[in-house]
């Protein structure tokens, strides 16, 4: 751990290497693995709906841990300048404890990107998934008309 008790490998980081190592199907696309199980794309759309969710879920809790420890450093920094008034920006942007404020605020920038736009992949797989609904009633109309039709004929 660092001097300030963050770990010195960012978990940040780490979220960003498994994202793109991860291989990330189309909006438009169906899973190959869930036509192997079986799954309708509604339920694989819902699975991965999920997954966005929790995504987006986690990506909200660093970006908060993330403002907390700003939040904190730009604390300890009022304090600094509060009891020493003649301490020079210059000085203080040499410190450790300023080159760890713009490390964090950088990540803490990434992250707010990262979670801009897992939320817009979010958002339409949710108007895709309504979009499907929509589709499978209407199918299902039109599967029930047909039924009747036939039961009528059969008559």
């Amino acid at each position: 751990m660092g001097s300030l008790g963050w770990p010195k490998s960012c978990r940040v980081e780490q979220l960003l290497k498994e994202s793109q190592r991860d291989d990330v199907v189309s909006p438009r696309q169906s899973s190959p693995s869930a036509e192997r199980s079986g799954q309708t794309p509604s339920t694989a759309k819902e699975t991965e709906i999920s997954a966005k969710r929790k995504e987006c879920q986690a990506l909200e809790a660093e970006v908060k841990r993330k403002n907390q420890t700003c939040q904190t450093l730009e604390d300890e920094l009022q304090a600094i300048f509060q009891e020493n008034p003649q301490l020079s920006l210059h000085f203080l942007n040499g410190s450790h404890k300023s080159s760890e404020y713009e490390k964090v605020k950088s990540e803490y920038a990434q992250l707010k990107d990262t979670l801009g736009a897992v939320t817009q992949e979010r958002d339409f797989a949710l108007w895709e998934r309504n979009q499907l609904r929509g589709k499978l009633e209407n199918l299902e109309q039109v599967l029930k008309c047909r039924a009747e039709r036939s039961s009528d004929q059969e008559q």
